[in-house]
């Protein structure tokens, strides 16, 4: 009895994920298409250009699952657009009611012009935080 429990734990410890966990977070700027204003791009109308174009600020958060982790899941970044610590903090979340055990990329945007200061992205199961990873500024 005492041998299969041994293996028992030698399997489960061997296991590939044994929690959700969240892989790497990259946050990535991009310039955001300019809009057509009656069939004029912004380089047509070169005062306007900066009103025009602006940049967008997406988070690629690459995340495992286990499993024994039950959906519903979601991911969430919160973020600070200052680095105050009182700074107003948004909560941009992504659910998912059906998943399976494995690796996964999610992609959250935040609205054009905004930038993040700090940021938190979490994995949760209801109310229950099963993974966190933060910035360097997060506190």
């Amino acid at each position: 009895m005492k041998s299969w429990m041994a293996i028992a734990a030698l399997l489960w410890a061997w296991s590939p994920v044994q929690a959700a966990r969240i892989v790497g977070v990259e946050e990535k700027a991009e310039a955001q298409a300019a809009p057509v204003i009656n069939h004029l791009r912004s380089r047509q109308l070169p005062k306007f250009a900066e009103s025009l174009e602006s940049e967008i600020t997406r988070f690629e958060i690459d995340w495992e699952t286990a499993a024994g982790d039950r959906p519903p899941l979601a991911i969430q970044l919160h973020y600070r657009t200052e680095a105050r610590r009182d700074a107003p903090i948004t909560v941009l979340t992504r659910p998912y009611d059906k998943i399976e055990a494995g690796r996964r990329q999610t992609s959250l945007s935040l609205p054009a012009g905004k930038r993040a200061a700090a940021w938190r992205v979490r994995i949760l199961q209801g109310q229950r935080v099963l993974a966190e990873r933060a910035s360097a500024t997060w506190e």
